[in-house]
C-alpha cells in the first residue's frame, strides 16, 4: 500500500498531501467578526457554546480579541474576532449546521451580531 493510500484510509474526508511516508492534513479555521450587543449575555453564552464546539471536535478561541484589542495597520480594523480550529473544512461546516449550535442561536442573538464569518483552509503543516 502506498503512503497516499494509507493517508486516505486514515483521513478520508479531508484534503491530504503526502510527503514521503507522512500524512499532512489541511486544517480549517472558522473566523468570525462580531459586534457585542450584551456583555452579560455573551458571558453566559461562552461556556455552553465552548462545550458544544469541543464536543464537535473543534478547538475554541485559538485567537480571540474579546477582552483584548485589534490594532489596524492598513484599513479598518475588525470589531471583534474569534477563530476556532478544525481538522477540516467539512468538520467546520458540520459544526455550523449542527443542531447543537442551532439550539444556542437564541442566546447568541442576544449576545452578539455576526458581521462576517468565513473558513480559511490551511495549505497543511
Amino acid at each position: 500500500m502506498t503512503p497516499a493510500h494509507k493517508c486516505l484510509q486514515i483521513m478520508p474526508a479531508s484534503r491530504v498531501e503526502v510527503s514521503g511516508e507522512s500524512c499532512v492534513m489541511a486544517k480549517a479555521f472558522l473566523v468570525a467578526e462580531s459586534e457585542i450587543l450584551d456583555a452579560a449575555a455573551l458571558a453566559a453564552y461562552i461556556s455552553p457554546v465552548r462545550k458544544a464546539l469541543v464536543a464537535a471536535g473543534g478547538k475554541p478561541a485559538v485567537i480571540s480579541s474579546i477582552g483584548g484589542r485589534i490594532i489596524s495597520l492598513v484599513g479598518e480594523p475588525l470589531r471583534n474576532m474569534v477563530v476556532s480550529e478544525w481538522e477540516s473544512v467539512a468538520k467546520a461546516q458540520a459544526w455550523l449546521a449542527s443542531p447543537e449550535l442551532g439550539a444556542l442561536e437564541p442566546q447568541r442573538a442576544k449576545a452578539y451580531r455576526v458581521i462576517r464569518q468565513f473558513i480559511v483552509e490551511s495549505a497543511g503543516e
